[in-house]
């Protein structure tokens, strides 16, 4: 967030287009910021958490994703939820991981996704801003990254 206060206050930056991107544990932080803040218009989250439940719920789990996780929220929000806060603006999920870092089931994904693809949905004409690919693809992240951005 601070980031982004620094490019509002930049002449030559056009603060209508700002766009962001995370990877790993970090995609939490940039849900969060992006919740709380709609100049974020696009948001793509590369190698993301499936939820902070899947944490939870499970005995073992990558501890790289607990300092990211926010205290009591699990009664409250997941990360999806916070995905749902995004909609109508441009949000790319690429290569949703369980607990463990691995490739997350498609069938979890459909699952966890399903309210977020509905909140895009319920928006005429946001339902193409919502772009979840289960598995990242071997092309070249940076290319890839910048074609979606460029969409």
């Amino acid at each position: 967030m601070r980031t982004v206060t620094y490019l509002k206050g930049r002449a030559d930056a056009d603060v209508t287009r700002l766009a962001a991107v995370s990877r790993g544990e970090l995609n939490a932080v940039l849900l969060h910021a992006a919740a709380l803040d709609e100049s974020i218009r696009q948001v793509a989250l590369v190698d993301p958490l499936l939820s902070w439940s899947s944490i939870v719920l499970n005995e073992y789990y990558a501890p790289k994703y607990v300092p990211h996780a926010v205290a009591g929220s699990l009664g409250r929000y997941d990360l999806a939820d916070l995905a749902c806060t995004l909609a109508p603006r441009k949000l790319l999920v690429l290569g949703l991981v369980d607990e463990m870092g691995r490739q997350a089931p498609s069938e979890l994904i459909d699952a966890e996704f399903a309210h977020v693809r509905a909140a895009y949905a319920a928006i005429p004409g946001a339902s193409r801003a919502l772009d979840v690919r289960p598995v990242r693809e071997k092309e070249d992240l940076g290319l890839m990254l910048a074609a979606w951005f460029r969409q």
